[in-house]
This record gives structure tokens, C-alpha cells and sequence, in this order.
């Protein structure tokens, strides 16, 4: 396994990242640097989950998608691998104004084990997608995902936004 330090700063190689519009992942960087890039307004995919953070978002009218995941979990990490770090799903997913989070339930926590089951779970993977208004229920799409499916449903997500 290898493994590479977060980035603390903003080098000229990742300045080249984020000019060439290539996605990046709050993993890859430190807390800070994630934070200073977010509030410059540069997307920074699968920041840490939390009920507040989601409320919060929608509150603004921010649309939220949540990968409810473990590391013990095949389907979950196929569906990173095949769908979920795509830079073309994720930029489907920045040209929908979409913040993408992760809920990582590798150590049980029972806040994200709460919430899982009052989404009619009862373990992972979830996929849910908020709408970007406080009272909106969540879409929960199926277990395995393609590039596709999550199209469609942002493609849903848009077209209701289009409605209001």
C-alpha cells in the first residue's frame, strides 16, 4: 500500500490541478489547505460527514450527496473505484452545485448508523442525494452504482430545481 501525505499548501502542482479543472479530494490535502480552498470557491470532493454539515448545506440551498461507506465494505470500494472517483462523475457532480460528503461507518459509529437506519437501511453502502432545501427527503440510489445512474438521478435533481 502507498501511501502519500496530504498537501499543505498550494503548490504550483496543484495550482495546475485546479486550473486544468481537475477534481479534487478532501483526502489529498491537509484540513487547512481543504478549507482554505473551499472558502476560495474551489470544489474539494468527499469532505467529512456530518448531520450539521448537511443541514447546514441545504440550509443555503446546496444540494448534498452522502456516500454513506466502510472500508470493510466490497461494494462500497468497487463502487469508488468503478463510479464515485471518477473526475468525470465528480465534475458531473460540481456542474450541478452538488457537495459531495462521505460518512465513513468503518469504526460503527452510531451517529451515521442513526441516520442510515432512518433511511430505511441497515448498512452500507447508501447512497443519498439531498435537495438543496432544508425540507427536502433525500433519493437513495441503489447500491451499485455506474457513472450513469448517478447522471440520471443529478440529471432529476436538476430538472426539480427547474420546476420550483
Amino acid at each position: 500500500v502507498h501511501y502519500e501525505a496530504p498537501e499543505t499548501t498550494l503548490t504550483p502542482e496543484l495550482q495546475a490541478k485546479i486550473d486544468s479543472g481537475t477534481p479534487l479530494l478532501h483526502q489529498e490535502l491537509s484540513a487547512e489547505l481543504s478549507a482554505s480552498l473551499l472558502a476560495a470557491g474551489t470544489p474539494v470532493h468527499w469532505r467529512a460527514w456530518s448531520p450539521e454539515l448537511v443541514r447546514d448545506l441545504k440550509a443555503q440551498g446546496t444540494p448534498v450527496f452522502v456516500d454513506f461507506t466502510a472500508r470493510w465494505c466490497l461494494t462500497c470500494q468497487l463502487n469508488k473505484k468503478t463510479t464515485l472517483r471518477k473526475a468525470e462523475v465528480l465534475t458531473m457532480f460540481e456542474e450541478a452545485g452538488v457537495v459531495t460528503l462521505m460518512a465513513d461507518w468503518t469504526n460503527r459509529d452510531p451517529e451515521i448508523f442513526n441516520t442510515i437506519r432512518s433511511l430505511g437501511r441497515n448498512g452500507v453502502p447508501v447512497y443519498a442525494l439531498h435537495p438543496g432545501e432544508t425540507g427536502g427527503a433525500p433519493t437513495l440510489l441503489p447500491e451499485t452504482l455506474t457513472p450513469q445512474i448517478i447522471q440520471g438521478a443529478l440529471d432529476k435533481l436538476t430538472n426539480q430545481r427547474d420546476i420550483e
